[in-house]
C-alpha cells in the first residue's frame, strides 16, 4: 500500500512537471501554423482580396488591357452585364469577363464610372496546415484566363483621332459623259472628253472607334486629257477636232468605314459616303474673246471596300477599290460667275486607293 502511494506521487509529479512543456509545444505549433499563411492580396492594391460583382450601367463599356483610358480595349460589354470583380483601386475595377464559347474568361479593367457595385462580400481566409502546404515550387507567370489563341494585342487598332496619307489611282473609263462643248451664247467652255488615268495624292483626318471610323479626305490629281473642239468644215457645218490639254481634279470626301475583326492584325472594312468634286480644265474657256481656265463643280457618292493591315498598334496600311459617281452641276470660265448647267456632265468609275494611317 505504501509502495503504490509513492508510485502514484511520482507519476503525478512527472505529469505536473511535463505539462508546461507540452502546453508550450502546442502553443508554438499553433502559432507557427497560423502565421505561415496570410490572407491573399490583390497585386499592387494592398487590400484584402474580395469577391464582388458590378453591373454595367453605361450603354457600352470598354474593358481594357490596363487601368488606363488610353489602353487597348479587349472587349466591349453592354449595359446590364454582370462582371466579377477581382481587383479595385481608385477609378478602376479589375474584372473577369463572362466565359466565351470555349469556357475561357479574359481579365481586364473597366472604369468605375461605367459600372455600379451589386454586392461585396469579403472572403474568409483559408488557413492551411503544414502538411497541406507542400514544398515550395516555381510557377511561371502567365496572363490569367486569356485564351491560348487570343489575338496579339500589339496589332489591335487603337481608338482615337488619326491622320492618313492617301494615294488614289484615278481612272476615267469612258471619260466624262455629256456635251463636251458648253455655251451661253457668248462664252464657250470645253470640258475634258477623255482624261488619262494617273496617280494622285491626298490626306485624310478622322476618328476611329472599335468597329467604326469617320473621316474627311482631300484628294487631288493632275491628268493629261483629250478635248473635242468644234471646227468649221464648210457649208455651215462643223466637225469635232481633238487636241491634248491638262485638267486638275479635286475631291473633298466625307466617308464612314465599318471594320470587322477589329481585334486582329488584318481587318476588312466597308466604306460609304458623299463628296464634293470639282476640276479645272486649263485654257479651255473662251470668255469675251479671252482664253482662260474652265471650272466645273458638282456632287458625288462614294462606295468601297478594302482591308487594313496593322504593322503595330496605331500604325496601319490599307488598300481597296472605291466606286465614285459624280455629277457636275455648275461651271464658270475664267474670272466669270458660276452658272448652272442645263446639260450636266457625269462621271463614274472605280479607282484603287491606298492609305497609311497613324492613330494618335
Amino acid at each position: 500500500m505504501i509502495k503504490e502511494t509513492r508510485l502514484v506521487r511520482v507519476l503525478v509529479a512527472t505529469v505536473m512537471i511535463g505539462l508546461p512543456t507540452l502546453a508550450a509545444g502546442v502553443s508554438a505549433t499553433e502559432v507557427t501554423s497560423t502565421s505561415s499563411v496570410s490572407p491573399q492580396t490583390s497585386p499592387g492594391s494592398g487590400q484584402q482580396a474580395k469577391t464582388a460583382t458590378v453591373r454595367v450601367v453605361a450603354p457600352e463599356a470598354s474593358v481594357r488591357l490596363q487601368a488606363d483610358p488610353a489602353a487597348q480595349p479587349i472587349a466591349t460589354v453592354k449595359a446590364g452585364t454582370l462582371l466579377e470583380v477581382k481587383f479595385h483601386e481608385g477609378d478602376w475595377y479589375g474584372v473577369l469577363l463572362p466565359a466565351d464559347a470555349n469556357g475561357l474568361r479574359q481579365y481586364g479593367f473597366v472604369a468605375a464610372n461605367q459600372v455600379e457595385p451589386v454586392k461585396f462580400v469579403a472572403q474568409a481566409p483559408q488557413v492551411a496546415t503544414p502538411r497541406d502546404l507542400g514544398p515550395p515550387r516555381e510557377v511561371p507567370l502567365q496572363p490569367r484566363n486569356v485564351p491560348a489563341q487570343s489575338p496579339d494585342l500589339r496589332y489591335i487598332g487603337r481608338e482615337g483621332l488619326y491622320l492618313s496619307l492617301v494615294v488614289p489611282y484615278n481612272r476615267f473609263p469612258g471619260g466624262l459623259r455629256g456635251d463636251p462643248v458648253l455655251t451661253n451664247g457668248s462664252d464657250l467652255l470645253i470640258a475634258p472628253w477623255k482624261p488619262h488615268d494617273n496617280v494622285g495624292a491626298g490626306v485624310s483626318f478622322g476618328s476611329r472607334s472599335t468597329n467604326w471610323a469617320w473621316e474627311i479626305a482631300y484628294l487631288r490629281s493632275s491628268h493629261d486629257t483629250t478635248f473635242l473642239v468644234p471646227e468649221e468644215a464648210g457649208g455651215g457645218t462643223f466637225v469635232y477636232g481633238q487636241y491634248e490639254g491638262k485638267a486638275v481634279f479635286n475631291r473633298l470626301s466625307f466617308d464612314a468605314r465599318r471594320y470587322w475583326l477589329s481585334g486582329h492584325r488584318i481587318q476588312p472594312y466597308f466604306l460609304i459616303g458623299g463628296s464634293l468634286p470639282w476640276f479645272r480644265a486649263k485654257e479651255a474657256a473662251f470668255v469675251n474673246g479671252a482664253v482662260g481656265d474652265a471650272n466645273f463643280f458638282g456632287l458625288g457618292a462614294d462606295v468601297g471596300a478594302g482591308v487594313s493591315v496593322w504593322a503595330y498598334s496605331g500604325l496601319s496600311a490599307s488598300i481597296g477599290p472605291v466606286y465614285n459617281y459624280d455629277i457636275y452641276l455648275s461651271a464658270k470660265g475664267g474670272s466669270g460667275d458660276w452658272e448652272t448647267l442645263k446639260d450636266t456632265l457625269t462621271h463614274s468609275g472605280i479607282k484603287v486607293v491606298g492609305t497609311i494611317t497613324y492613330v494618335f
